[in-house]
């Protein structure tokens, strides 16, 4: 319980520093995103997304993996309590409650806050420099409409053109087959310093976007391989520390003990590092620019509270970001279903006592069966080793990539594969259905339905071009995810246990 309300503070906190960001940081039009960044479905979305000129963008104050690494550390008292506290007797609420909302106080004199000003004041200077934008942008699309409809009218039956801030919008019919037509298009858009997408209107037409081409991908500023690799060590040692401590080993006090938590450890970081470059290296052969898989150090619990890596510029289209969705989880089950396999053989399933209950999943149930050859009760447990824990972690953290919701993996897939209106709906009810599950169920799914409306929300950002269909593999690819979903989450149906050798009295 107490690792699902750090995971909920963290949410909390990530959310509250992004609003003050925009708040007390000077920020009015939009920030850079990542891929759990800013979420667009519509021109509208477009325009929040890339209609900030280069000097907001630039002055947008610090980036994704910092802020990260400010609220680890405000999250320290929580982690402290945590730590302080007895192992098995209870924390006093006001205690938890107060080093939870601590962080909320210090931020805003963090970020400055002694300097505010009356609420008129500010209306008066945001009114002004509304002005003074919206000035700009007629400014802009003066300067660039005639040249982008000319060249967009060799393409596209030009029926409407309309304007969203700095976006220039042509609505119509495309004359030729929309990758063709991006190809053509996208060097003479470039050539204006905008960026192209070609998106799905209503009624079936076609929307072509110009969008101003933002600063860093004007200015590409070189990555710095110090924070990831710092951050790597860390977790390292913080899933070192937690795979010891399921072992009744404290490495702090015994130091020379730690070999304890390594096979948990390092097959844990093996499964999330193959997971994340699984997506990076589909980014870089798609040639999108994608940064170092980030870990994120906790010292407590599981040890860590995952990785992500950073997609920097848009998607080109629905087929590149399907290949870039789907294979961190492929790459992941590579590690995850040996682990637990191996970490499963030798293990004897008991009637009570810590450990996984084996009918939870159908994909659990057969592999258990697979390493053993025995047939076990429904209501039996199996105690895991560290291997096969972190096989069985691998397993979850894949399946929960794979909720197809928003910028989550499964996410991507649902929007390559069934277009951005569907994959919303998709969302949603995937969204609910965790709402529904986590209250009446488990309240896990209640934290992750969180997680992902605070983080993500349920909406996805429209790719460059997102016409050209995945062919039949694809789609075969992303069924057979959706299947590996199913089968790690489902509970075993009666009629299916003895298949898989569990023996119900019932049947």
């Amino acid at each position: 319980m107490n690792a699902v309300l750090v995971i909920l503070a963290l949410a909390l906190v990530f959310y509250f520093m992004q609003r003050m960001h925009g708040q007390l940081g000077g920020c009015k039009h939009g920030h850079a995103h990542g891929r759990h960044g800013h979420q667009a479905g519509s021109p509208e979305d477009t325009a929040g997304a890339h209609g900030a000129r280069p000097q907001a963008r630039a002055s947008a104050g610090p980036s994704l993996a910092s802020l990260l690494v400010i609220t680890l550390i405000l999250l320290l008292p929580l982690m402290l309590l945590h730590r302080a506290a007895p192992p098995g007797s209870p924390v006093h609420p006001l205690l938890f409650w107060g080093a939870l909302l601590l962080p909320f106080l210090v931020i805003p004199f963090l970020r400055g806050a002694g300097h505010l000003k009356s609420r008129e004041q500010m209306m008066a200077e945001l009114e002004t420099e509304q002005k003074a934008q919206e000035a700009e942008w007629r400014q802009q699309r003066l300067q660039v409409v005639g040249p982008l409809a000319d060249r967009t009218s060799r393409e596209m039956e030009i029926e409407a053109t309309r304007y969203e801030r700095d976006l220039v919008i042509f609505e119509g019919s495309l004359r030729t087959e929309p990758e063709g037509a991006y190809k053509r298009l996208e060097p003479s858009f470039r050539e204006m310093d905008r960026s192209l997408r070609i998106l799905e209107g209503e009624e079936g037409r076609t929307l072509v976007v110009a969008v101003p081409i933002p600063a860093e991908e004007v200015q590409r500023v070189r990555e710095s391989f110090a924070v990831p690799l710092l951050m790597f060590a860390a977790t390292l040692v913080t899933t070192t520390w937690a795979g010891a401590l399921h072992q009744g080993v404290d490495i702090w006090q015994e130091p020379a003990r730690f070999a304890v938590g390594l096979p948990y450890s390092l097959t844990l970081m093996a499964i999330l590092l193959v997971h994340e470059l699984g997506h990076y290296i589909a980014g870089r052969i798609h040639g999108i620019r994608v940064s170092l898989p980030y870990f994120i150090p906790v010292p407590m619990g599981l040890g860590t509270f995952g990785a992500f890596i950073r997609i920097r510029g848009a998607i080109p289209d629905r087929r590149k970001l399907f290949d870039v969705g789907v294979a961190g989880p492929l790459a992941g089950l590579v590690i995850a279903l040996p682990a637990l396999y191996f970490g499963l053989s030798g293990t004897v399933a008991a009637p009570s006592g810590p450990g996984v209950n084996l009918s939870g999943s159908m994909l659990l149930a057969w592999l258990y069966g697979l390493a053993n050859g025995t047939s076990v009760r429904p209501d039996h447990v199996v105690a895991l080793s560290p291997l096969g824990f972190a096989g069985w972690l691998g397993l979850l953290v894949t399946a929960l990539n794979l909720i197809p919701v928003g910028q989550l993996d499964g996410g991507h897939v649902a929007y390559a594969l069934f277009g951005r209106r569907r994959a919303e709906t998709l969302g949603w009810v995937a969204f609910f259905l965790l709402l529904a599950l986590g209250i009446f169920y488990w309240s896990g799914w209640l934290t992750w339905a969180i997680l992902i409306f605070l983080l993500g929300g349920v909406k996805h950002e429209p790719a460059l071009n997102e016409l050209p269909l995945p062919g039949w593999q694809r789609r075969a690819i992303g069924a057979l995810a959706f299947v590996l979903l199913f089968l790690i989450m489902a509970p075993v149906p009666h009629r299916f246990m003895t298949a898989l050798g569990i023996l119900c009295p019932y049947l």
